[in-house]
């Protein structure tokens, strides 16, 4: 031994061999338990992570944030970027390179992006944790989808993309599949991104206004039959809505599923937030048993209180999905997928359907005309050209606390009562909830 290492063992030591500073007696104190427990925590991380890698589900309760962490850094590690046994060459053109620190840290070192070129779905060779956390999104959406209430759906597939651009990639989807097509049957509701989605589909809406039944809006049934039987070969497909505001009933999915296939022609649901209700959830999976649904689409915010950019599509036969997986041009941001995952982890399955039964659901009408690339349309947000009474509608999405909805009803209350003294209008007393200032 050189003279450098035995002067380094002496200090360490001592003459007597005993340690001689405190870094060297802590680390002669650590013995064969400690070693032991440090082996038993990471193998007991070692055994979650994989856990739920095999089992692809949401787990049953939620994982506290550092466990989280270690989730993210594990994906990223499987990313040849971020391999730590061996020396990365970035060669090609999915190096994964990211020039600033902050979006580096913001998008956890998964930089790569989800899916190939030619199928969002596919497996890229590059950054295998990218493609791990885009299957886990998916099957998670899958397993939220079945535990709210559509149980027959069978596959999911979570894309970078607001709801009206993923009705839009179901609609291109089909393109090969209907060449004779030049319409989308169009159940109105006046939602322009709904409405949108068709224009950049290609298609032309064919539009069918609801009729009216006692205070609302149902489904015209006959009218959609009668165009089916008239312009089947040209029309693409039926898009119905569930998710809508008042007066505007939720489609009725028996029916329409009824007709598609007896006319075989695709339908697709506009489900954007329509998980939160049962009634919606109820009329998917009665449209399902009763005729054919061939893809419903519900957004990522609004059902999952994750930031706004994801939606998820949904199918009721597992070879339903693949079309539209392939019909995606490019690979895809992995974030929505992310914040997906990374929620329901957190919430668990218990914590999600808690959230789902504390849920409450609770535009305004105008008589002017709205014009949406071209089309016409009066009383735009009540969803028939019909006129009727004055009414109040607001959307409060899950999530939403009854501290919230007691503050919302006062200052509505108080508000009102603002309105009607400075318009000479009668106030009735009856209500003692008084928001103290009216202004705010």
């Amino acid at each position: 031994m050189d003279q450098k290492y035995q002067r380094f063992d002496t200090h360490a030591l001592g003459a007597d061999g005993s340690p001689r500073c405190a870094s060297c007696t802590m680390r002669a104190s650590f013995g064969k338990g400690e070693a032991e427990y440090s082996r038993i925590v990471s193998k007991s991380s070692a055994a979650l992570l994989n856990s739920l890698w095999e089992k692809k589900q949401i787990p049953e309760d939620g994982w506290p944030d550092h466990a989280l962490e270690l989730f993210l850094s594990w994906l990223a590690c499987h990313d040849t970027n971020n391999r730590v046994d061996i020396t990365t060459v970035g060669a090609g053109e999915r190096e994964g390179r990211v020039v600033c620190s902050l979006v580096r840290k913001l998008h956890c070192n998964l930089s790569h992006g989800i899916g190939r070129s030619g199928n969002i779905g596919d497996i890229q060779p590059k950054a295998l944790g990218s493609s791990m956390l885009a299957c886990l999104a998916n099957e998670f959406a899958l397993h939220a989808l079945q535990e709210i209430g559509v149980v027959t759906c069978k596959a999911a597939l979570v894309v970078p993309l607001c709801t009206g651009m993923a009705l839009s990639l179901c609609m291109g989807s089909w393109r090969k599949s209907r060449p004779m097509a030049k319409y989308v049957l169009w159940l109105r509701v006046d939602q322009k991104s709904c409405f949108k989605s068709i224009l950049h589909a290609g298609y032309e809406p064919l539009i069918v206004d609801p009729i009216r039944e006692g205070d609302a809006l149902v489904t015209d049934v006959e009218t959609v039959n009668r165009m089916l039987e008239q312009r089947g070969e040209e029309i693409l497909c039926v898009l119905s809505t569930t998710s809508c505001f008042a007066p505007r009933s939720p489609d009725s999915l028996e029916a329409i599923s009824g007709i598609c296939q007896m006319h075989n022609v695709p339908h697709l649901v506009n489900n954007a937030y329509g998980l939160q209700s049962e009634e919606c959830v109820r009329r998917l999976n009665a449209g399902r048993s009763t005729g054919r649904i061939d893809a419903f689409v519900q957004s990522l915010d609004k059902n999952f209180q994750v930031p706004v950019g994801g939606a998820v599509i949904g199918t009721f036969k597992q070879s339903a999905i693949v079309p539209i997986a392939q019909f995606y041009p490019g690979r895809a941001s992995c974030v929505p997928s992310r914040d997906l995952v990374l929620t329901l982890l957190s919430q668990g399955r218990r914590g999600l359907m808690e959230t789902y039964e504390k849920q409450k659901s609770v535009v305004m009408s105008t008589t002017s005309k709205t014009l949406i690339e071209g089309y016409e349309f009066m009383n735009f947000g009540s969803h028939s050209n019909e006129q009727h009474g004055g009414y109040l509608n607001i959307a409060c999405g899950v999530g939403m606390s009854e501290g919230e909805l007691d503050e919302l009803f006062s200052r509505i209350a108080t508000t009102y009562a603002k309105f009607s003294r400075q318009n000479g209008l009668f106030v009735p007393r009856s209500d003692s909830r008084v928001y103290v200032d009216s202004d705010d």
